[in-house]
């Protein structure tokens, strides 16, 4: 369609007049800055900036941020180059704090005023210049956006911090030095997956658009439905939930899965940065190097804090993500360059930034300059002996006692106890305690704390989770695998692998002679009394072999559970911070839990296949079941039998002698008596003063049989009662010790409803919620240790 003349003439008179008709914008410099010359990392500065309006519009209101820079001519340079708004350097460390700048009129400049701001504790000693930058947040739409910083002219020497992190250490320091002939095959497995042909470099305007063609390209990877799915699902509704799917599906494997869920992470924080460097980094393993720089970008100008995972320096951990993505895009100086800035930003990403040279010279063919970056990039830091700490605060956890079938017959009749057992601590314990430990560790990562305070906990955790290699719990580890071998030949030894199994076993030899001595037979009944005679002796033997195997195997596990947890405890006395204490409580109770599952589900399989063949192997001759049961050492367990049932742990024989003595004359004399009240699960003697009807001070002592576990409760109590219904409502200090020692002391709220069935029956329901003063107690110790 052709326009109208006079439309067509203004839009060309538009076009060629430019920017002299272009509207007037205004331009923010930094007329003076000043500060202190000298500054330990840490600590904090006392700045001054006045903020210079030279362009031809009033700005709007904006802010000024402060840096410190090994290199204002390189800043400069770096910032003229930049692409994002504001201007970033990688070279420039951001301090913490800022001035807030109101409306700069045309030629006028901001009044000047003081800013407390605070050296990045990670900062590396050394000489330093202080820059003061305009509109760095990029409010103010200006006439030039490179012109925004300028420096101090005097130095600023900055000093080691006073918790200075020291040397860094992580779990590479751990592997072994790489021979020559390992390292050749590493060399030639990187290289195949490192040496791709490089990706075309094109410009993506912002982290929208970045995610935006990231998406795509997964959509037409695993396909629309699979998108949809995790975007209506609970993970994707928050930035948290997001990046901690992203993060499991890491663990796994599946990077496609890894990168939907933490671009949605970005999507929901676009000014966090650590989200978008994360997406960034997995944008690379994922091929899209265009779309991780724009993610860069956008994290570079989110004004973050200066340290993130380890108390790394985010701009090394930006440099080093940005020189693998220059890398893919066939950039080997530019890439080169990111990797040496990673590595004097901060030394900890030395091996980090070796492994991204190690690469540029493969993909340049200079094997021989890789080598040597590869060697240093699989191993962190030298092998050395960490400092030794003080254990002695250490406290072992013993696992709770089980009883073990002391026959064949009680193996059967036990076999429902240790299904139910099993589904109740790992579908029931072991969920709530995950969720616990989801929980704890989403406060972990969302806590403040000071980098150098960071990387100590961090190398105290990192002892933690290196516990198991210490050499006493190796040992117990090789000797509960021979055990668990040994278990294994016990039972393939009489049962075989199977039915069609051809290897000897002894209950198809048994098998074997009955049917050769009731050959002729015309019933069933010759055979069953034959296996009788053979095999359940035989077993009975046989299970006495089974049981000390498990017995042994019960130990081994009972004595690495309490060395671990020992050891656990000791380093974790070291922690100030009681939500990673009770990371380890929680990780320590995990493996307890681990433990007794192992035990029950050995016991459940042998239990199961005695229940199978019980007519035939487990029976006498007679065809009576034989009983006994032995606890986890060996002697009998009151633990026997069949564990409570939905109803039998909610009935109760009661013994009340103040209402056994009602209607007797001159009973409400006498002075109130103790009542008894026992279960399948635990006997309760409880005494209540006075004889209020409402409210009144109560003692009870709990014997738990089964969990071997005694408490003391008292405080008061206070009780509505209805026609053969009591609610009662307690509250007060508890305190649980077993054969072990003191377990646990805290307050308890107990609600519970009663109802008598009989004179000496009742039906029960309580829900206790105990607050232990153990954490308190630890962090008491751990203060009166470090006095």
């Amino acid at each position: 369609m052709l326009l109208p003349k006079s439309v067509a003439l203004a839009a060309l008179t538009l076009v060629l007049a430019g920017p002299a008709h272009a509207a007037a914008k205004p331009d923010l410099t930094i007329a003076a800055v000043s500060g202190p010359n000298a500054v330990a990392a840490g600590g904090t500065l006392q700045v001054s900036a006045r903020a210079r309006n030279v362009g031809a519009a009033a700005a709007r209101a904006s802010t000024t941020r402060f840096y410190l820079t090994a290199d204002p001519k390189a800043s400069q340079r770096a910032r003229k180059a930049s692409r994002t708004d504001p201007r970033t350097s990688a070279l420039d460390a951001l301090l913490e704090g800022e001035r807030k700048v109101g409306r700069v009129r045309p030629g006028t400049t901001s009044p000047a005023a003081t800013v407390k701001v605070t050296v990045p504790a990670a900062l590396a000693p050394g000489r330093y210049t202080l820059l003061a930058c305009a509109d760095d947040r990029g409010a103010v739409k200006e006439r030039n956006e490179a012109n925004q910083c300028r420096a101090a002219k005097a130095v600023v020497t900055v000093s080691t911090a006073a918790d200075a992190p020291g040397v860094f250490h992580s779990i590479t320091d751990e592997l072994p030095l790489l021979d020559d002939a390992t390292l050749a095959q590493r060399l030639q497995l990187a290289q195949q997956l490192s040496c791709t042909p490089a990706v075309p470099a094109k410009r993506v305007a912002s982290t929208t658009a970045a995610i935006a063609q990231i998406r795509a390209a997964l959509r037409a990877q695993v396909g629309a439905p699979a998108m949809n799915a995790f975007n209506a699902s609970p993970e994707a509704a928050a930035a948290s939930a997001a990046a901690a799917t992203a993060t499991a599906m890491l663990t796994e494997g599946n990077l496609g899965a890894a990168l939907t869920a933490q671009l949605r992470a970005a999507e929901l924080a676009p000014r966090d940065a650590t989200q978008l460097a994360n997406a960034a980094a997995l944008a690379i393993a994922a091929g899209h190097p265009n779309q991780a720089l724009a993610l860069l970008d956008g994290a570079a100008v989110t004004g973050a804090g200066p340290v993130v995972g380890y108390g790394v320096d985010r701009r090394a951990a930006a440099q080093q993500v940005r020189g693998m993505a220059l890398l893919q895009l066939g950039q080997a100086a530019p890439a080169q360059q990111a990797f040496v800035t990673a590595a004097k930003l901060d030394p900890a990403l030395d091996a980090e930034a070796a492994s991204g040279q190690a690469a540029r010279a493969l993909c340049a063919g200079q094997a021989a300059a890789a080598a040597p970056l590869y060697k240093r990039a699989a191993r962190r830091a030298p092998s050395t002996t960490p400092a030794p700490l003080d254990e002695s605060h250490g406290r072992a956890t013993a696992p709770r006692p089980i009883a073990l079938p002391g026959t064949p017959g009680e193996a059967v009749k036990m076999y429902p106890h240790f299904d139910e057992l099993i589904e109740r601590v790992w579908d029931g314990e072991r969920v709530a305690l995950q969720a616990a430990e989801g929980t704890n560790q989403h406060d972990v990562n969302n806590r403040v704390v000071a980098p150098g305070e960071k990387r100590r906990a961090d190398a105290l955790m990192r002892r933690i989770t290196l516990a198991y290699k210490r050499p006493e719990i190796q040992a117990l580890d090789r000797q509960i695998s021979d055990s668990i071998d040994r278990q294994f030949k016990v039972f393939q030894a009489f049962w075989g692998n199977g039915n069609a199994d051809p290897t000897p076993n002894q209950y198809n030899e048994h098998a074997k002679a009955s049917s050769a001595a009731c050959k002729g037979a015309q019933s069933g009944a010759c055979w069953t009394a034959a296996m009788r005679e053979r095999c359940t002796p035989a077993l009975r033997g046989h299970h006495q072999t089974w049981l000390a195997e498990l017995q042994n195997q019960y130990a081994l596990g009972a004595a690495r559970l309490a060395a671990l947890s020992k050891i656990k405890t000791g380093i974790a006395a070291h922690l100030d911070d009681p939500l990673l204490r009770e990371n380890v409580r929680l990780d320590i109770a995990l493996a307890e839990l681990s433990h007794v599952t192992s035990i029950a589900l050995e016991a459940r399989s042998w239990g199961n296949k005695l229940r199978i063949h019980n007519e035939t192997c487990v029976k006498t001759p007679s065809g009576q079941a034989e009983g006994g049961v032995v606890g986890a050492d060996g002697a009998p367990s009151i633990d026997a039998g069949a564990a409570c049932n939905s109803v039998t742990k909610n009935l109760s024989f009661v013994i009340d002698p103040s209402k056994l003595l009602d209607g007797i004359e001159g009973a409400k004399e006498l002075p109130k008596l103790p009542k008894l009240k026992v279960s399948c699960e635990r006997l309760q003697l409880s005494y209540e003063f006075g004889k209020s009807a409402w409210v009144q001070p109560f003692v009870q002592v709990d014997w738990k049989f089964k969990a071997g576990t005694v408490t003391a409760f008292a405080g008061v109590r206070g009780k509505i009662e209805f026609t053969g219904r009591s609610d009662k409502l307690k509250a007060g200090l508890y305190l649980t010790a077993s054969k072990h020692g003191l377990e646990d002391v805290g307050w308890r709220t107990s609600a519970s409803v009663e109802k008598a069935i009989g004179p000496v029956l009742e039906v029960s329901a309580k829900q206790d919620w105990d607050v232990s003063f153990v954490p308190a107690f630890k962090d008491l110790g751990t203060l009166v240790a470090a006095e």
